[in-house]
């Protein structure tokens, strides 16, 4: 078996059970090929790079699966008659996969991602936690932190020294101009 990922773009303007059951009539396919569907990554709506079909957005869904060339040919064949699905695209990850390392790759992936966002959730309670604490401690710690902000602000991003300026260096070129002149 190969491990394909086809990327495929559906109109915006699909519900989502029609979405839904675009998907599902995909992953019977694959099975009724003998393939293995490992991923549905669904990214959702964005806009297109260019117009197609006289749409400026599209949903994307990619999938990750492992089966044979008849079944990738049986694919293309249904987005091609189907006028839902704008564009795709079918690349070839791996020429010979063992089907239950890949899932088990996928699954080792998923629970990372999930580790990862648990520890930053986490992460920001502690964050927040604390700065609900440091507000607490009183106006010592207010004061230092206003100051701290004055220090940060950069003196020539404020609009009232360049518009000051502005007018009199537009006057001495204007001064220089007739000087020249005569």
């Amino acid at each position: 078996m190969r491990r394909y990922e086809t990327i495929f773009i559906t109109d915006s303007d699909l519900q989502d059970d029609e979405r839904n059951s675009l998907t599902e009539r995909l992953n019977e396919l694959i099975s009724k090929q003998k393939g293995t569907l490992l991923k549905i990554d669904d990214w959702g709506q964005k806009r297109l790079a260019y117009e197609i079909k006289k749409k400026q957005r599209g949903h994307y869904i990619r999938l990750d699966y492992c089966g044979t060339g008849p079944l990738v040919d049986e694919m293309e064949r249904l987005f091609r008659i189907d006028d839902k699905i704008l564009k795709y695209m079918t690349v070839l990850l791996e020429e010979t996969i063992d089907v239950e390392a890949a899932k088990e790759e996928i699954a080792r992936e998923e629970a990372e991602k999930e580790q990862a966002l648990k520890e930053k959730a986490e992460a920001n309670q502690e964050t927040s936690g604390t700065s609900t604490n440091d507000s607490e401690s009183g106006p010592a710690k207010a004061e230092e932190t206003s100051s701290e902000k004055e220090s940060t602000a950069d003196p020539d991003t404020s609009d009232a020294p360049k518009t000051a300026s502005e007018p009199e260096d537009a006057s001495v070129t204007e001064q220089e101009s007739s000087e020249k002149e005569q």
